[in-house]
Order: C-alpha cells, then structure tokens, then sequence
C-alpha cells in the first residue's frame, strides 16, 4: 500500500465507550508500532473529535499512545443522515475553536499533528 490511514476513536481506556465495541487495545497498539515503522509522509493516524466525548484528557492520552508516530490528524465531526450510530443523532459539527484547542493539547506530544476539514 502506498499510504494508510487509521482511525483512532480516543484513548484506549475509553475505547469501547466511545467507538462502542470492544478491542483489544494490544491490537491496536501492534498497529500503531507497524505505522511507525513506515516512512513518515506513507500513513496518518486520525481522531473524528466530538465535543461533549473528547476532552482534553483524552485527546491527551490518545497521543500519548502515540509514540513514533508522524502524523496525528484531528477531524470534525460532521453530523449527517445516515450516521450508523444513532448516538450521535443530533449532535452538532465540532466547532473550529475546539478543533484548535484540541490540536493544542495534543501537539506538545506528537509535533506532527494537524487540523483537517476546517480554515485554519
């Protein structure tokens, strides 16, 4: 493969909460060792952040499972019709503002992370 691209639903601890299925979070740790190992510029690992789910805490221990890793994307939520979790029915975009304060917290720890789908 010429690039991947990995979703990373939150911090490991809260994982089944927040994507609503268990993992095993040694999986998904041996993945993220796997990108590492790949040439930055190949892979991203991405977070869909939601306010009211993420909070800095976790933005900030997802990244710190991220050791070695170059590339750490935040996204927004976009609310839309045909969502598969019916959980997120009637939430609201994540705002810029709270895209960019997540993106503070978490790039202390993984220098190579940005904002997509926002003017920054």
């Amino acid at each position: 493969a010429d690039f991947v691209a990995m979703d990373l639903k939150g911090p490991l601890d809260r994982y089944r909460e927040i994507a609503g299925v268990a993992v095993d979070p040694a999986e998904i740790r041996a993945s993220l060792r796997l990108l590492a190992s790949r040439p930055a510029g190949s892979y991203e690992v991405r977070t869909t952040v939601i306010e009211g789910v993420h909070m800095a805490e976790d933005m900030r221990a997802a990244a710190r499972e991220l050791s070695g890793i170059a590339r750490f994307v935040l996204q927004p939520f976009v609310p839309q019709e045909s969502l598969l979790d019916p959980a997120c029915t009637g939430r609201e975009r994540t705002t810029d503002a709270y895209l960019r304060e997540m993106l503070a917290v978490v790039q202390p720890i993984v220098p190579g992370a940005v904002i997509r789908g926002i003017n920054v």
